[in-house]
């Protein structure tokens, strides 16, 4: 996993990323170490909340985009955990999207990948 987030981390204007369970605790990161663990599992249980909540109304919704004054924040729901990337309010969402997808199309196909998200799999409260 951890290779996936480097690449991601690689896309212009990605400050870092992470993967956290469906409760907020955080499984993999690449993150500047000013992002302690307590503060990375704070950004994933809030990017939780908003996902569980509009993800109610819009069915078939696995990506938001947050928008802060100065971050941007791009997180993708696959089912197992939620990705999290952590962007400069200038980065090219488009970009990091197509990037995005290629990391997560190989952890799609990489058994050991998959048998660590079924082990760290929770269900959503």
């Amino acid at each position: 996993m951890k290779n996936g987030l480097m690449e991601i981390n690689e896309t212009m204007g990605v400050w870092g990323s992470l993967i956290c369970d469906n409760q907020g605790a955080l499984l993999e990161d690449l993150t500047p170490p000013a992002l302690n663990k307590a503060t990375l599992e704070n950004v994933s249980r809030h990017v939780l909340d908003i996902i569980g909540t509009i993800g109610e109304d819009l069915a078939g919704l696995h990506e938001v985009v947050l928008h802060y004054k100065q971050r941007k924040v791009f997180a993708v729901d696959i089912q197992q955990a939620i990705l999290i990337v952590i962007c400069t309010p200038s980065v090219d969402i488009p970009l990091l999207r197509m990037s995005v997808n290629v990391v997560l199309a190989r952890w799609q196909s990489d058994p050991k990948i998959q048998k660590q998200f079924e082990k760290a799999f929770v269900e959503r409260v």
